[in-house]
């Protein structure tokens, strides 16, 4: 365990505390929790780097947290609270739920071990999630009148959408290349 992978692990351990405050009507300790949090993705890579303490651990680790921390956002505002429509939560589940269930159907039932190298599409997805996540648990705070942050917001949430969509078309190919001993890395 080093400084990164504990960064990363923060960002799942964040979950739960963030949503005690904002279940008990204080935003501004949930918001900052929050968006720590999701700054902390780019933290963990950053200093992993700077530090030379990449490790494989953190190579699955970090987008682990990603995924639990979409997973966990956006099935509360599709599935809980209904801020978003269920299937625009379904969306990210399919394509989060999916490739974090790799990592067991691979590695723990076909003992096929793997890397992950995310491309910058897959980074830009992760960024926009990121981006939307909090936009949608605080937007009573910057937009009352639907203006055009909210139309903004709209724009983003299309494109990560698409994004999404694509990334999980493309997931499973791969996913069975890998499973077939041709391929090794996701990508």
């Amino acid at each position: 365990m080093n400084i990164p992978n504990l960064l990363s692990l923060s960002r799942i351990l964040a979950i739960p505390v963030f949503f005690y405050f904002y279940g008990r009507g204080m935003p501004i300790p949930a918001f900052g929790i929050l968006v720590a949090s999701l700054l902390t993705d780019f933290l963990d890579g950053w200093l992993a780097r700077r530090l030379h303490q990449e490790t494989e651990l953190g190579a699955l680790l970090d987008p682990v947290a990603d995924k639990v921390q979409v997973l966990a956002y956006f099935g509360y505002l599709g599935f809980v609270a209904g801020i978003l429509p269920w299937w625009v939560a379904a969306i990210y589940y399919a394509r989060n739920l999916s490739q974090l269930l790799a990592v067991p159907i691979l590695v723990w039932w076909l003992k096929k071990p793997f890397k992950v190298k995310p491309q910058w599409l897959a980074k830009v997805a992760t960024g926009l999630s990121f981006v939307l996540i909090p936009m949608f648990f605080f937007s009573y705070f910057y937009d009352q009148d639907g203006g055009s942050i909210m139309q903004a917001q709209l724009v983003l949430l299309v494109v990560s959408l698409a994004l999404e969509v694509y990334i999980f078309a493309t997931y499973w190919p791969r996913l069975y290349a890998i499973a077939q001993g041709r391929h090794d890395t996701f990508e």
